[in-house]
């Protein structure tokens, strides 16, 4: 997700998409491996299977033909025997029958009658015997034993045994090669080898099998395992005529080959789904290019704009919701253009006046400040000649100077901080900064205004003092000089009688601030950052009370200048100012002499 934060909407569309494509592919995919591994796992056991019961029911039925031909050797060999014909003739009757019956290679019989003769239990029953190596033809040859009780009128007369040599079954059974490698082999009842086609397994005990399987083999019982060897071995039990002890029919293939079919239909689908994927990919790729290329164009077009190119279209032939977004933002864009060419020409008008403003506040300021200059010197003059020869009755006379006199004052201090404002605002007032204590500013403003101080009673209380003076500050004193008096000029106005104005001095992160907090009218949250503006008092302070609102306005002209702050707040008994000013680096510590435009 991180990586993707960075990437253009095209490339998160394309892989996003992309992603989930192949997901569901990788999923259908397990899907349709697991379903054919399943299925064709299933088949290739069942085809095991049928294998087995084909070569075991045939097994059976060769078994099932030698036991018969061995009964109808019986009943001749009784018939005969009951005739009363001598031994010698007998045992040429067996030699005939075997002749007859080639597929046996020997014949021998047991009668109860006959004197010292013990017939074994197993031979008064079908048996079958464990196979064993003989010689037959001069050859070693693997055997088993056919064992057929005669038993008449539920007497047991004795019993015919056939040797039945398994050559045929061998022979048979090696050429079956089950999926290649694999192999059959015919084990006894009790586990020993009859036909095995890889090796000198003949007349040996299954030891290598695991003890299920030979548990399974003396029971008579189907079972498979898949060995160390990779094959599966899969038995089936197999009835020898009408013996009862059954033997088993071993079928062994390689479990690879459960998953031949798998394997083969997992490649042709991979293919598929490669081959396929790749093509989803290009047409995934060019659907994301036909859709995000309108989004791109619209991307750079919002990029220019925001650069200052309003003249700037994007074109779209399509009628879609990104046509629509394309048209409207064609529309925005003329209307910014327009409102932008309006707001230019807006400001220009703006500042033309603006800067005739200024010239006319200079020009008037310094064309009002002459004539008052004279007014104010002959009022001050005809005052002190009155005052020398004047009567008394001439009081009346002398209280109208005053007021010429105080009239005039308050006018050139309102033409003074005309003149201030239009050249701050100008830029024409130049800035000397000096390293010093602030609080030398402050004393210089207090020193000023100890008249009016004195005359209404109030006390000033400053606290910090030594914060300031460890403060190393760059600022201009006479320009700091006159934001103090215009800060403690209000704080005078606003101040009850005999109340008392706080001065103080902290550190902050940023610098050194100055407060300067009075008692008295607050100021409304509202007008806190407005009674900074040129010509605008606080609605609390319009009583009379207040001056032309241009103090405040030069104060934060100035403190900017000084790349600095001034702000107010209110408290519950007044107001305090606030000034902050940057504390000089140690290297610029020393005393330097620096002017800047304002």
């Amino acid at each position: 997700m991180a990586l993707m934060k960075d990437w253009s909407l095209r490339k998160q569309i394309f892989v996003w998409v992309l992603a989930c494509v192949a997901l569901t592919f990788t999923a259908a995919f397990a899907l349709i491996a697991t379903q054919a591994r399943q299925a064709t796992s299933e088949e290739t056991y069942q085809s095991a299977h049928n294998l087995a019961d084909a070569y075991a029911g045939r097994i059976e039925v060769e078994f099932a033909h030698a036991y018969a031909v061995a009964e109808t050797m019986a009943d001749t060999l009784y018939v005969l025997r009951e005739n009363g014909p001598d031994q010698k003739l007998a045992a040429g009757i067996d030699r005939l029958t075997l002749d007859h019956n080639p597929q046996f290679s020997g014949i021998s019989s047991h009668w109860k009658s006959d004197a010292g003769n013990t017939v074994p239990e197993e031979n008064k029953l079908p048996w079958t015997s464990e196979p064993y190596e003989s010689t037959v033809n001069g050859a070693p040859t693997m055997v088993m034993s056919l064992t057929v009780p005669i038993i008449v009128d539920e007497d047991f007369k004795g019993s015919v045994v056939a040797d039945y040599p398994l050559t045929a079954l061998q022979y048979m059974m090696a050429l079956v090669r089950p999926y290649g490698s694999g192999y059959v082999a015919l084990l006894s009842n009790a586990g020993n080898y009859a036909s095995r086609p890889d090796g000198p397994y003949h007349d040996r005990t299954a030891d290598d099998l695991p003890p299920e399987a030979r548990t399974a083999i003396h029971d008579g019982q189907t079972y498979y395992y898949t060995g160390k060897d990779g094959m599966v071995h899969l038995f089936k039990p197999v009835k020898i005529g009408p013996a009862p002890n059954l033997w088993s029919l071993e079928v062994a293939f390689p479990h690879a080959a459960l998953f031949d079919k798998a394997n083969s239909l997992l490649l042709a689908t991979t293919l598929v789904g490669v081959l396929s994927l790749l093509l989803l990919t290009l047409a995934l790729w060019r659907i994301t290019v036909r859709f995000t290329a309108p989004l791109t164009a619209l991307t750079r077009a919002t990029k220019e704009i925001a650069a200052g190119n309003y003249n700037l279209r994007v074109e779209n032939a399509s009628g879609d919701e990104i046509g629509r977004l394309a048209q409207n933002f064609n529309v925005m864009a003329e209307t910014i253009y327009r409102d932008t060419n309006a707001l230019k020409l807006a400001k220009a008008t703006a500042e033309d006046a603006n800067k005739a403003k200024s010239e006319f506040l200079s020009n008037m300021s310094h064309e009002l400040r002459t004539p008052m200059h004279a007014i104010l010197s002959y009022s001050q003059m005809a005052h002190k000649k009155l005052a020398a020869t004047a009567a008394n009755d001439d009081e009346k006379l002398k209280k109208y100077l005053a007021n010429i006199h105080v009239s005039g004052n308050r006018l050139l201090s309102l033409l003074n901080n005309l003149l201030d404002l239009s050249k701050l605002e100008a830029g024409k007032t130049e800035v000397q900064f000096r390293t010093g204590d602030l609080h030398q500013a402050m004393d210089r403003g207090l020193s000023e205004l100890a008249p009016l101080l004195g005359k209404k009673g109030l006390q000033v209380k400053i606290t910090g003092a030594e914060i300031a003076a460890a403060a190393a500050v760059q600022y201009d004193k006479d320009l700091m000089v006159q934001v103090f008096v215009n800060l403690l000029s209000n704080a005078v106005k606003f101040s009850p009688e005999k109340s008392a104005i706080e001065v103080g001095y902290a550190i902050t992160a940023p610098g050194l601030v100055c407060s300067v907090a009075n008692p008295g009218v607050g100021i409304p949250e509202n007008e806190l950052e407005t009674i900074f503006r040129a010509f605008t008092q606080s609605s609390a302070t319009k009583t009379g009370a207040g001056g032309t609102g241009l103090g405040l306005s030069i104060c934060r002209h100035i403190v900017t200048a000084h790349h600095g702050k001034i702000w107010a707040e209110n408290r519950p008994d007044g107001v305090v100012f606030h000034v902050l000013l940057r504390i000089a680096s140690p290297e610029s510590a020393h005393e330097k002499s620096n002017v800047i435009n304002a």
